[in-house]
C-alpha cells in the first residue's frame, strides 16, 4: 500500500519536496505498521518538515513494541550501510546505503541527574513521550495506521503555522543545555521567533553558564552542527547576538562582533595569499570558524581557550601565526 496519498493530508505537495528514496523508505515502513500489532508513529523532524514542505532524508520513529526486533525487521528489509542498538536509551539507529537514516526509539520518560548530564530513560507511554522532547513544533507524531492520524498534544502545528520556536517545560534548557544551540538553529534555519517566555529561558540559561555543564566535545559538536546550516553568517550573528560564548567571560575574553567574524571569514576562506592557504590547509574549516569568535584577543587568551577546546599545539600555532597576518594584512 502506498503512503503518498494518505500523507498529502498533510502537505499535497508532497511530490515535489520529498525524494523517491524517503518516499519508499516510507511505503515499506508504512507496509510494515499494517501487519504490526503495536503501533508505528512518524515523529519530531520529519513530521515537521512534511507540514512545512520541506526535504529530509532523517525519519524518526517511535514503536511501542520491541525496538530490537523492529530494527532488526527493517535491516533485513533494506541495503544497510551501519545499524547500532542502544539497550541504554532504547534506541536503535539505522544508516542506509539510499541515504536515509532511521532512528527507532521506544516511548520513554528521560530523566537529568544533573543539568547537562546524558539522561536516564526508562519505558512510557507516548502522552509522556512527548515531554522530554526540544520544542513544540519536534513534538509531533503521525500514527502509521491506515487514517494516518495526528497527533498534536502540545499545539505544535499552530506553532508552526505562526512560526514560533517553544519549549515544553521550563526547566528544558537546565535539562539539557545543547538544546540552546538547537533554538538558535531552528530560529535561524526557518526564520521563525522565539515564544517569549522560550525567549526569556533561553537567555537566562546563557547568562547562568548552562553551556558549561556539558562536556567540552558536545559543545563542540552542536556548534560544529550550526556552522553546517546553509545560512551561516544569520547562524553567526545569532550566536554572538544571544551572548553564547559569555559562559567564557571569567576568562577576560573578547568575542568578536558578527562584522567582524564576518569579514574575515569572508578574506581568510576567499583568499588565494600563500601564506592564508599554508595557515589553513591542515586545519579543518569548523575549527578556524571556532577560532575567528576569539581572534580579537592577545595570543596568550587565544592559545588558552583553544587548549579548552582541545586544539592540537601544532593548530593553535597555525592560528595565532594565522591572526598575525590577517591583522597585517587587513587591519
Amino acid at each position: 500500500m502506498k503512503i503518498i496519498n494518505k500523507l498529502k493530508k498533510f502537505n499535497n505537495n508532497i511530490e515535489n519536496f520529498l525524494s523517491k528514496d524517503t518516499l519508499n523508505t516510507l511505503d515499506i515502513l508504512y507496509n510494515i505498521s499494517l501487519k504490526e500489532n503495536e503501533n508505528i508513529f512518524l515523529v519530531g523532524g520529519i513530521v515537521r518538515d512534511i507540514i512545512m514542505g520541506r526535504s529530509t532524508h532523517d525519519i524518526d520513529i517511535v514503536y511501542t513494541g520491541d525496538v530490537f526486533a523492529l530494527g532488526t525487521t527493517i535491516c533485513n528489509l533494506f541495503e544497510v550501510e551501519n545499524s547500532r542498538f542502544n539497550k541504554n536509551f532504547l534506541t536503535f539507529n539505522i544508516s542506509l546505503k539510499n541515504n536515509i537514516n532511521v532512528d527507532i526509539a521506544t516511548p520513554r520518560t528521560e530523566t537529568y541527574k544533573h543539568s547537562g548530564a546524558l539522561p536516564t530513560v526508562k519505558k512510557s507511554s507516548l502522552e509522556q513521550d512527548y515531554i522530554r522532547r526540544d520544542f513544540t513544533i519536534n513534538s509531533l507524531y503521525i500514527k502509521l495506521d491506515k487514517e494516518l492520524t495526528l497527533i498534536d498534544y502540545c499545539d505544535g502545528k499552530n506553532d508552526i503555522t505562526n512560526k514560533k520556536i517553544k519549549i515544553l517545560h521550563n526547566k528544558s534548557f537546565i535539562d539539557d543545555p545543547t538544546r540552546i544551540f538547537r533554538a538558535i538553529k531552528f530560529l535561524t534555519r526557518y526564520d521563525f521567533s522565539f515564544e517569549s517566555d522560550t525567549e526569556k529561558l533561553l537567555k537566562k540559561g546563557i547568562a547562568d553558564n548552562l553551556l558549561l555543564n556539558i562536556s567540552i566535545d558536545r559543545f563542540k559538536n552542536e556548534l560544529f552542527h550550526l556552522f553546517q546550516e546553509s545560512n551561516r553568517e544569520k547562524i553567526i550573528s545569532n550566536i554572538i547576538d544571544y551572548n553564547v560564548f559569555s559562559c567564557f567571560n571569567t576568562q577576560s575574553l573578547k568575542i568578536n562582533s558578527s562584522r567582524n567574524f564576518l569579514r574575515a571569514s569572508k578574506e581568510i576562506f576567499s583568499s588565494k595569499n600563500d601564506i592564508f592557504c599554508k595557515h589553513t590547509k591542515h586545519i579543518k574549516k569548523e575549527n578556524i570558524l571556532l577560532f575567528l569568535f576569539f581572534m580579537e584577543n592577545d595570543p596568550e587568551k587565544i592559545e588558552e581557550i583553544l587548549k579548552y577546546f582541545n586544539f592540537s599545539k601544532k593548530s593553535i600555532k597555525y592560528l595565532i601565526t594565522l591572526k598575525e597576518f590577517y591583522n597585517s594584512s587587513f587591519n
